[in-house]
């Protein structure tokens, strides 16, 4: 089993590409990319992001993100205690 903390790096490092990759970017492409992030989690302990990452629910809402307040964009991600585990594909 890969490491929490390889995941929980490379898996912010992934999500943060994704969000500045995009051509034309808002919040609801930080959504869909967390929510892509958040289907490769195979472990949450607590049920923090399987619970709380919800289409219904504002981004900036969500337990562990974090958005700018003049732009209400996903700024950072503090996931670092929730014990995820996971794999993320990449080509």
């Amino acid at each position: 089993m890969k490491s929490t903390w390889f995941f929980l790096v490379y898996s912010c490092c992934m999500a943060v590409s994704c969000l500045t990759a995009a051509p034309q970017t808002n919040i609801t492409t930080d959504k869909y990319a967390l929510l892509a992030l958040k289907a490769r989690i195979t472990s949450d302990p607590h049920n923090l992001i399987l619970t709380n990452w919800s289409i219904t629910t504002p981004v900036c809402n969500w337990v562990g993100v974090a958005c700018g307040k003049h732009h209400h964009r996903v700024t950072a991600l503090n996931l670092s205690y929730f014990g995820l585990e996971g794999t993320i594909l990449h080509s």
